[in-house]
């Protein structure tokens, strides 16, 4: 996780900014994270069927007042880019989400030049309900979708999927 938060390919995807703190410092701060109960997200660790530690996803922002959360994921292991991981990891979230948790909506943030993340979400039954300019000290001027999906979508998706198999 040290090199992925300092691999500038990666952050640029993930809308992060490049790491600048030792790795005795990192460490530190991973273990004070993993300590903390936050009822606002949900993180998980992103495993291969071998077990290798590949990237994480998870589900923040929780806002139980309007039942919708943020979804956000990041592989970080480049080797498995494009090989469905994070479509498969996207979709066992989401059964998660709106089998296990009365939350009815899930949102997410894309560049809009990382056409590869928004064909994997629309995979998981997302779509685009808006494209805006933002701008930012640590990635200046750029286009960000916003795309969604709602239970009742999910829940139609699912059923579809059944149907055929």
């Amino acid at each position: 996780m040290y090199e992925w938060s300092r691999d500038e390919t990666l952050l640029r995807w993930s809308g992060g900014s490049p790491l600048v703190m030792s790795l005795k410092d990192f460490k530190e701060a991973l273990r004070h994270e993993l300590r903390q109960h936050d009822r606002h997200s949900r993180s998980f660790s992103l495993l291969t069927n071998t077990g290798e530690f590949i990237g994480r996803l998870g589900y923040y922002n929780i806002d139980y007042r309007r039942r919708e959360a943020e979804l956000g994921i990041a592989i970080g292991e480049r080797k498995y880019w494009g090989h469905g991981y994070g479509t498969d990891a996207v979709k066992a979230l989401l059964a998660h989400i709106f089998q296990e948790t009365n939350l009815e909506r899930v949102y997410l943030y894309a560049y809009a030049d990382n056409g590869r993340a928004q064909r994997a979400f629309e995979k998981c039954g997302f779509r685009t309900v808006d494209q805006s300019r933002k701008f930012s000290l640590e990635h200046g001027s750029y286009e960000e979708i916003k795309m969604e999906i709602y239970r009742d979508d999910w829940v139609n998706q699912h059923a579809f999927e059944k149907s055929i198999d």
